[in-house]
């Protein structure tokens, strides 16, 4: 008992103590550092971050060759400046401040249709633009044709949880305020609530190369594009409740002289029916070929489970 293995037992407990309070205690910093940036100027925060680039970028050895191989005509630098300034969007979504854009929502009619069916809608996306309006568009949307029409569709956001508890408290409670229709953030696995969604004949969000865990499948958009993470048993049972699927996106156009800068939101229709799982999956990756070929930069080629085969 005195051996290697029982000191290793002993001390197995106050490791797990010290990573906790650790990623606590960073949690906490990433809340302080997140809600003063959402409240400086985005022209100065983007420029803070831009100057500080050129220190960082020799650490992401790893990203640095995803661009190399995947999308060469972006330089590292194009790359992480762009993913700065979505990001530094994202925190101002994602606790409802103005992001001094200009806001383009396309083919909305088509969640209208959606709803008008009668049955539960799923809104897939990716890792691309400024993410949160994946999600915060259709919600503001939601609440539209509500007063319109009198029924109010809840909105529930699948997404994986934030490093820590403190960050994660954060970001949901900045996803679910400022809302008249109930909004919901459930976790993967959470099968109570994904069957009242189902129930509730609801409107689902979903990052489809957002895989908590081991990957159980993967996804090639195109020639030359990585393997991407698929949740397929997961949109398998959802595929079960009749859903109508429908494909969403989100592009930054920065303002190429005086004016706003333009983010362009847009509904894309897959089928009138639930479609087969690899009818599902085709769909949704001739639309990531599409987009990573017209905007490859704003994908975020950051995330560890993209392409890790060819990096590792």
């Amino acid at each position: 008992m005195n051996g290697p293995s029982g000191m290793h037992r002993r001390t197995r407990p106050v490791r797990h103590l010290a990573r906790h309070l650790v990623g606590h205690l960073a949690g906490h910093l990433a809340v302080g550092l997140l809600t003063a940036i959402t409240r400086m100027p985005l022209v100065l925060t983007r420029s803070i971050g831009t100057f500080l680039l050129p220190a960082y970028l020799p650490f992401r050895r790893r990203t640095r060759a995803k661009l190399a191989r995947h999308c060469p005509g972006v330089s590292p630098f194009r790359y992480y400046r762009t993913r700065l300034h979505l990001a530094l969007l994202s925190a101002r979504h994602i606790r409802n401040r103005p992001d001094g854009c200009r806001h383009v929502a396309e083919n909305a009619t088509l969640l209208t249709e959606a709803l008008a069916q009668g049955r539960p809608v799923v809104l897939l996306g990716w890792h691309q633009g400024p993410v949160e309006l994946l999600h915060r568009i259709p919600a503001m949307h939601l609440d539209r044709i509500g007063k319109r029409t009198g029924v109010k569709r809840g909105l529930s956001l699948l997404t994986a949880s934030a490093f820590s508890a403190p960050l994660a408290d954060w970001m949901t409670s900045g996803r679910e305020a400022g809302r008249t229709a109930p909004t919901r953030v459930i976790r993967p696995g959470d099968m109570l609530a994904l069957r009242s969604w189902a129930r509730s004949r609801g409107v689902l969000a979903v990052m489809v190369d957002q895989v908590p865990g081991t990957p159980e499948d993967t996804l090639v958009p195109g020639p030359g594009l990585p393997a991407l993470p698929w949740p397929r048993r997961l949109l398998d049972w959802i595929g079960t409740q009749d859903p109508v699927f429908l494909a969403v996106t989100a592009r930054w156009h920065p303002a190429h002289a005086h004016g706003l800068d333009r983010i362009v939101f847009r509904y894309h229709a897959l089928t009138a029916d639930a479609p087969s799982p690899v009818g599902l999956k085709v769909a949704i990756g001739h639309l990531m070929q599409a987009a990573l070929r017209a905007a490859p930069e704003q994908y975020n080629w950051s995330y560890g489970k993209i392409g890790t085969a060819e990096t590792s």
